[in-house]
């Protein structure tokens, strides 16, 4: 025979002694901390600052810009090592700001434009309409050209010829 309870147990009912008490949390432990990677632990270090005195001034500057200038320095007094990291991080630089897409100026400056096709059901603006024949055209007469210059019959025929 069971004993007579005050309260209903069952779905979504809890016996009362396992609820959780109040102001106690679901995850008393919380969810565990991310790891750091080594890149971000390798970002945060050179990012340090550390106070140098520089021509009679002192002033903080960071472990990256000292680590920069040393090797200028070393190889700038002859240090062979020193002189082809630094060209070699010279190049990487400029490299990198030729790479990089001016954020403002006009489209002319675009490299690659990119044709999306029209799903003909939305209406276009008439001048995106024309634009958008323009270079699908452009588009399509380039296509034939590559297909015709990779064609084997033009390399027959090229080859007649001479």
């Amino acid at each position: 025979m069971q004993p007579e309870h005050d309260e209903e147990v069952g779905y979504k009912k809890p016996p009362k002694h396992s609820r959780f008490k109040p102001g106690q949390s679901g995850n008393p432990k919380g969810r565990p901390r991310r790891t750091r990677t080594t890149a971000a632990i390798i970002r945060e270090a050179l990012k340090e600052t550390v106070p140098v005195t520089e021509n009679g001034r002192r002033r903080s500057i960071n472990k990256l810009e000292i680590i920069i200038k040393q090797a200028i320095n070393d190889a700038a007094k002859g240090d062979a090592r020193a002189r082809k990291d630094v060209f070699a991080l010279w190049s990487d630089v400029l490299r990198s700001e030729r790479q990089q897409v001016p954020r403002t100026g006009a489209a002319s400056s675009q490299t690659h434009v990119v044709v999306l096709p029209h799903n003909g059901r939305d209406p276009l603006d008439p001048e995106l309409e024309e634009a958008y024949k323009r270079l699908a055209i452009e588009h399509h007469a380039k296509k034939q050209r590559e297909a015709e210059r990779r064609s084997p019959v033009n390399e027959n025929r090229e080859n007649a010829v001479a």
